[in-house]
């Protein structure tokens, strides 16, 4: 048990299925892993190369997705070329891809398992 200082949940004892400590809880599976960790603050601002490479995606097309309003962002002040994108359009974007992602592949699980002709 965590001293009461230290507990983030406010409670008297912290359990796994805590929001407060959950976020922790994974960051600690994905360390043990080997895999990379990075935290960020949500109001963190990125370029659309920054946003790409985090998207896994190609520059032009996160441009593209940006000119089309998939995810949102600014101009620079006083720049026509220059944008920035919000970490948490990025994190939400990768969010709903991943749900239609997901979406798609219970389709083609569900007409595979129907045995149509």
């Amino acid at each position: 048990m965590m001293p009461a200082a230290l507990n983030p949940c406010r409670l008297s004892a912290c359990c796994a299925t805590c929001p407060e400590t959950s976020g922790y809880l994974v960051l600690a599976g994905e360390l043990s892993a080997g895999h990379a960790v990075c935290v960020l603050a949500a109001e963190t601002t990125l370029s659309p190369a920054e946003a790409a490479e985090m998207l896994g995606l190609s520059r032009p097309f996160v441009v593209r997705l940006l000119d089309e309003g998939a995810i949102p962002s600014e101009r620079l002040p006083g720049s026509r070329r220059h944008r920035m994108v919000r970490l948490e359009d990025v994190l939400e974007f990768q969010a709903k891809r991943e749900r239609r992602r997901e979406g798609r592949r219970k389709i083609v699980d569900a007409v595979e398992s129907a045995d149509l002709p």
